[in-house]
């Protein structure tokens, strides 16, 4: 019948069971004890719940701790013991289980295997001597107070009992709860149920006749759990000792029938004698069995071993100090021209041609020295060449003296050839890289150059041999590296990446431009990132210059009338965002015209940029000066504080052209008129402003020019 499904219900049912088979173990060695004239039984119960124990994970321990000392208590007050009495003794019986439990878990750790040695000693001293001792001491103790018995005689009756009852007990529930056993149990628990109720059932029989006591009660169950796992040693000792066990308890009841009481020789001396028989005869069993165990485990791995090396494709060889080979796998006699038997007894020198001897022959000299030897070799063949890659190692005594070595060698002639391709084409590489003007790396996941072309030298000044091995981070400097950071994270995430930065390398401030590709394996994962670098420094120069075309007047290098409308939309959003006013400022040159007449061309081409230098000499760094057309230019005045400093700047301007303009045809005086829109109420356009502006001009020809004038709000 199964367990129920549900894990709690099996907890459940588990501590119950638990209960009863201790409660069940109690007074059944209660009741044993108690009747006069006979002998002292084994003490089930503490071996039974330090059985549990130690197989269990510490957290249960406190549920299995407490459906054991209430099993024990019930057992007590079952039998008809005082409550108090009932409560001391299973507290006393608890404290031997929980410090049995405590300091063997604290000493072998969560795993308790009874068949290691340390293991075993541990288990004997703590769980079979010191856990008793203290136990039975306190029971004395106990017992004292509450009258008759005495106290020696109260330890001499609890500590044999509970020794021997968990030296026979724990290893049992151990060696069920635990690993295949407990595995086979659960396999076959219908077939092992009905093979273990006869047993159960003698068992019975025994315990409730009056004439044999039963210091051979755990032997039956014993002998049917080591039959059953099939250890023969352990099956033969433990019938032995049970035909032994049942002797001397007849033999004791032969030579003192009459005699009763707890504290009787014979009693003593049979359970003492069968507790050392019982650990004697366990432990000779279960070294004849490992040691079975362990010839026919060294004949299984020489079947193996040789399996092994002779189904290796590697060359193995064994040989003496005295170059004697003392083995050779079957790929090594191939390659010999034999079979291994054929070469075993001779020397290397006899079954090698000598021109492969010589060859060989310094790597043989200096492993007989001591010194492991690695080294690799070419070998003529009808086929063609075959490399080997060969190992060499000392064979030494205790003593450190050499005693022979062993040979091993690989076959690496495809690998070998696909590393000679691959560095003709890597050279190739190399050479076709290292002579085009772009930068071309790899690095791997950790940001590690792996490859870099010599073009890092020219540009950045960096050999590549000292790229080779280290992180970008630490490779290049803190500003470059940055500028290139945001780039690579999205490369190693998986996406391609392209960007542009400056640096200032040995050749000045260049531009490059930075393509990054990753490297992507079959599984989807970014192993390394591809690097182009490439120096876009005249390209940048010739986009400035067109940019500077496209913005600013050729011959003044003043703003032309795109730059001019573009700041202006730009001065008009800022003025209405933070309440400042502006202002436009139109001017010519007075009689233009008749100048270029007179002076020609070029003279007109000196005037006006000597007009727009004196222009931006009279304002503000951030303002900004515009030449539209001809002799036309614009001043837009940004961020003013008042009306008045629109009329301030205009009259600089009128006044800066007092001075006589200076060309190469002589000195000419030249005037302007400069007409003035002022946006006060922060409503009006661009459009608007230039239209105010330039009927401003006009009315300062009007007036005689060489003047300014403000137009109207």
């Amino acid at each position: 019948m199964p367990l129920p499904a549900s894990p709690r219900a099996r907890a459940w049912i588990e501590l119950i069971l638990v209960g009863v088979l201790v409660a069940a173990s109690c007074w059944v060695g209660i009741e044993l004890t108690r009747h006069s004239g006979r002998v002292a039984s084994i003490w089930l119960a503490n071996g039974l719940l330090l059985g549990i124990l130690l197989g269990a994970p510490d957290e249960r321990w406190m549920r299995y701790l407490a459906v054991g000392f209430l099993g024990n208590f019930v057992a007590n007050l079952a039998v008809g013991d005082l409550t108090s009495i009932a409560l001391s003794l299973s507290i006393c019986n608890s404290l031997e289980v929980v410090m049995a439990a405590t300091l063997i878990r604290h000493l072998l750790g969560p795993v308790v295997d009874l068949r290691r040695g340390r293991a075993l000693l541990v288990f004997g001293a703590v769980g079979v001597g010191i856990a008793p001792v203290i136990s039975a001491s306190l029971a004395a103790i106990v017992l004292n107070e509450s009258g008759p018995p005495m106290p020696i005689e109260v330890f001499a009756l609890w500590f044999p009992a509970d020794a021997l009852g968990i030296g026979a007990i724990t290893p049992l529930v151990l060696a069920i709860t635990q690993g295949a056993a407990w595995d086979h149990l659960q396999r076959a628990r219908w077939r092992l149920l009905r093979s273990a109720t006869p047993l159960l059932l003698m068992a019975l029989l025994i315990f409730w006749q009056e004439s044999l006591p039963l210091l051979f009660l755990g032997f039956p169950p014993l002998l049917f759990l080591v039959y059953r796992e099939g250890t023969h040693g352990a099956v033969v000792g433990t019938t032995i000792l049970m035909v032994m066990a049942v002797a001397m308890t007849g033999h004791t009841l032969v030579l003192s029938p009459g005699s009763h009481g707890p504290l009787q020789s014979p009693t003593l001396l049979i359970q003492c004698y069968i507790a050392t028989a019982s650990a004697v005869a366990l432990t000779i069993a279960s070294l004849l069995e490992q040691s079975k165990v362990l010839a026919q485990g060294l004949r299984t791995a020489e079947r193996l071993q040789r399996a092994v090396v002779d189904n290796t494709p590697a060359l193995i060889l064994h040989a003496d100090a005295g170059q004697r080979i003392r083995f050779a796998n079957t790929a090594m006699a191939r390659a010999l021209g034999g079979h291994a038997q054929e070469f075993v007894g001779r020397t290397i020198r006899e079954v090698v041609d000598p021109e492969r001897y010589a060859r060989i022959s310094p790597n043989i000299l200096q492993v007989l020295n001591g010194s492991a030897v690695q080294f690799e070799s070419c070998e003529s063949h009808p086929e063609g060449k075959r490399y080997y890659q060969s190992s060499y190692v000392p064979e030494l005594d205790a003593s450190g003296q050499v005693q022979g070595f062993y040979a091993m060698s690989f076959n690496v002639t495809e690998r070998k050839t696909a590393e000679l391709l691959h560095a003709a084409g890597e050279e190739r590489l190399r050479t076709i890289t290292d002579n085009l003007p772009v930068l071309i790396a790899y690095l791997d996941a950790d940001r590690v150059f792996r490859f870099c072309n010599s073009a890092h030298e020219a540009l950045l000044g960096i050999a590549p041999d000292q790229l080779l091995g280290r992180r970008i981070d630490e490779a290049l400097e803190p500003k470059m590296y940055e500028a290139q950071r945001y780039f690579f994270d999205c490369a190693l995430n998986g996406a391609r990446s392209e960007g542009s930065f400056e640096i200032e390398g040995p050749k000045g401030r260049r531009h490059l431009q930075l393509n990054l590709l990753p490297h992507i394996d079959a599984a989807g994962q970014v192993i390394g990132v591809y690097a182009l670098t490439m120096d876009v420094t005249p390209l940048k120069r010739v986009e400035q210059q067109l940019r500077q075309l496209a913005r600013y007047d050729s011959l003044t290098g003043l703003a032309n009338r795109r730059e001019f409308n573009e700041r202006l939309s730009v001065a008009l959003a800022r003025s209405r965002r933070i309440g400042n006013s502006l202002a436009v400022l139109f001017l010519d040159i007075d009689h233009f015209k008749k100048i270029n007449d007179s002076c020609g061309h070029a003279g007109g081409d000196e005037i006006l940029q000597e007009v727009a230098l004196r222009i931006r000499s009279a304002v503000r760094q951030t303002d900004t000066v515009a030449r539209l057309a001809g002799d036309e230019f614009v001043i837009l005045l940004d961020q003013l504080l008042s009306a008045e400093e629109p009329l301030f700047v205009a009259r600089k301007v009128v006044a800066s052209m007092e001075r006589p303009f200076v060309i190469d045809r002589g000195s000419i005086s030249v005037s302007v008129s400069v007409g003035i829109a002022m946006d006060t109420q922060r409503n009006a356009s661009a459009e608007q402003l230039l239209q105010r502006a330039d009927r401003a001009l006009y009315a300062a020809k009007s007036a005689g020019r060489n003047t300014f004038r403000m137009a109207d709000a």
